[in-house]
């Protein structure tokens, strides 16, 4: 149904999604940490929903492109 160009560029995202997420993830609790001064337990938490949130949605979008 879609392109094979659409379906690389859609499949390149959802890995992005899923690389930078985890990246990010960790990196941006790490910087809040050192300047906003925030506990160890809620930069956990930031890192987890973070990360659990990319995991999600760039294997959401992996599926979709593998189903068409």
């Amino acid at each position: 149904m879609i392109s094979n160009s659409l379906r690389s560029v859609l499949s390149v995202a959802g890995l992005v999604v899923l690389i930078l997420g985890s990246i990010g993830g960790v990196l941006y609790p790490a910087l809040l940490l050192f300047i906003d001064q925030m506990t160890v337990g809620e930069a956990i938490g930031v890192a987890l929903r973070l990360v659990l949130a990319s995991a999600f949605f760039g294997g959401v979008l992996r599926l979709l492109v593998s189903i068409d």
